[in-house]
């Protein structure tokens, strides 16, 4: 702890939940999406059913604590949306895409953030993908079943 009882940064950072910023560059469709997710590997296997796969190698993500991501998403998005937005009308996520020609301005946006101490983590180019496995994107899903399942057999047990 610091003065005032304010924790140190990370103190916060190891009690406060994480969330990835990522910047995802389509090379086949001459787009890129910045989004937020929590497991950036999930979130791509949902895209890729619309969009095909994002250049993983070439793509970046951020991760720091989820109230700063979502932050910094909707600053960038509010940066873009008027003059870069893709034309892209429907789709997973159409609304977060934008045109290649604007990541020359959201990399650099992103660092000033890091630079400034607004955000703790610098950018990191690649997706590391390496022993993740598909996880649901929608866990409300898995909670849905296990209420419908467990009723259901609980109901058996009352007959």
């Amino acid at each position: 702890m610091t003065l005032f009882g304010q924790p140190k940064m990370n103190e916060y950072l190891s009690t406060t939940k994480q969330a990835s910023l990522y910047v995802l560059i389509f090379p086949e469709c001459g787009f890129f999406k910045v989004g937020k997710a929590n497991n950036v590997y999930a979130r791509c296997q949902q895209l890729k059913h619309y969009w095909g796969d994002p250049d993983y190698d070439g793509s970046f993500e951020l991760v720091a604590p989820e109230s700063t991501v979502f932050r910094l998403e909707k600053t960038l998005h509010l940066l873009l949306t008027k003059n870069y937005a893709a034309d892209v009308l429907e789709g997973d996520g159409h609304t977060e895409f934008f045109r290649m020609g604007a990541l020359d301005l959201v990399l650099p946006t992103i660092d000033l953030f890091v630079k400034a101490g607004v955000v703790p983590t610098s950018l990191r180019k690649g997706i590391d993908l390496r022993g993740r496995r598909p996880i649901p994107a929608e866990p409300l899903w898995d909670h849905l079943y296990w209420h419908r399942t467990r009723s259901i057999s609980s109901m058996s047990l009352m007959e």
